[in-house]
């Protein structure tokens, strides 16, 4: 492989090779709707039950998956808002599955999916607690037993399943105990606790935020740990930060593959058509079209908010720290985890990811302090 690498950056520059990289993204996720019937504590969306937003035709959806499978997308991954309120979910499910799409569905798990489990290769179930304390964060009542349900439909349908749990003050102390309730009863491929990150277009949480310090990283780390690598999708770049895969400071590509996939391997697409690269950055700045009016190539190629996540990658706009670290993938970890985007920024500075200096997660000489 190394020498494969070599020979092709004999012939190609490096820009040419992220161009024919990212010549196409390889998943879009779509969100259907913002229309939601809980009122999480942490919504990065501001989604709440009782705000009803209208929704677009089952019509504009399809002509958008058919755009989709034009512009050489293998995979779809719909969330919310609430999935299960669309009211055309179940068609435009199997119409995506109709096109060979790999199917995935965010949900959180309140309403029933027997309709839909023809349709759908993978389903991802928020889960924030057990009983009560989830009741309490979603602020709807008997949501847990509602989605546990949903759950053992999943199983039963030999579906593979996710489970999202979204880290704050009142259920920090619990998340191994979720993933170990659920891993002893139903066959979970991974399970994804994640700290509740700010996002400028979110709920504001800000007495159940978990302070990023170095105690509450390695309570985390610990936790990790213990679930296991194996059973873990870890998100915001912290494979990356953490170094959970050794292989991420192995050379096995001819140019390394950024850990954020915004701009270069997805694509996002809000409930009105806009596409954006980020769900954290949602704004003018970052707007890259309207794909039930536009064309999807020119959407791809020159939408302006994607650029700024790959000039990140072309020209190495990181810390210099960051340039010596070995975790070449990392690129700083995530735009959103920046001292600037928490502090309210609405564009991308390109500094380090606080929870790298907290974590000692540089790799200057090869090994992470944090493990």
């Amino acid at each position: 492989m190394e020498s494969v690498a070599r020979r092709m950056e004999e012939v190609f520059s490096k820009t040419e090779l992220h161009q024919l990289m990212w010549k196409k993204p390889n998943f879009a996720q779509i969100e259907l709707t913002r229309n939601c019937n809980q009122s999480c504590i942490f919504c990065f969306a501001n989604c709440m039950a009782g705000v009803k937003e209208k929704d677009n035709s089952l019509e504009k959806w399809k002509q958008t998956v058919e755009k989709l499978e034009k512009l050489g997308v293998s995979k779809i991954h719909y969330t919310g808002g609430e999935n299960f309120l669309y009211p055309y979910f179940t068609e435009i499910l199997q119409y995506t599955k109709e096109k060979g799409f790999y199917v995935q569905v965010n949900t959180n798990g309140t309403i029933a999916i027997d309709k839909t489990i023809p349709f759908v290769d993978e389903y991802v179930f928020s889960v924030h607690g057990l009983g009560k304390v989830h009741d309490t964060i979603v602020k709807k009542e008997n949501a847990f037993d509602l989605v546990e349900k949903n759950i053992q439909k999943a199983a039963e349908a030999k579906k593979i399943i996710h489970i999202n749990m979204v880290l704050i003050k009142s259920n920090f102390e619990n998340f191994e105990k979720v993933y170990k309730y659920f891993a002893n009863r139903y066959p979970i491929k991974s399970f994804s606790p994640t700290f509740a990150a700010i996002s400028n277009n979110g709920t504001h949480f800000e007495e159940e935020r978990i302070p990023i310090n170095r105690k509450n990283i390695e309570k985390y780390f610990q936790g990790l740990k213990k679930i296991g690598k194996e059973n873990l999708t870890l998100k915001h770049g912290l494979y990356a930060l953490f170094e959970y895969e050794p292989s991420l400071i192995e050379r096995k590509y001819p140019i390394e593959l950024p850990i954020c996939a915004a701009g270069k391997d997805k694509l996002i697409i809000k409930y009105d058509g806009s596409v954006y690269p980020c769900n954290f950055f949602l704004n003018e700045d970052y707007y890259c079209g309207n794909i039930f009016r536009e064309n999807e190539q020119e959407i791809w190629q020159n939408g302006k908010g994607f650029q700024p996540f790959r000039k990140m990658i072309l020209e190495e706009k990181i810390p210099d720290k960051c340039k010596a670290c070995q975790n070449k993938r990392c690129f700083s970890g995530c735009r959103v985890w920046t001292k600037s985007y928490i502090e309210g920024g609405k564009k991308i500075d390109y500094e380090r990811d606080i929870r790298c200096e907290v974590a000692h997660a540089f790799i200057g000489n090869g090994n992470n302090k944090s493990l």
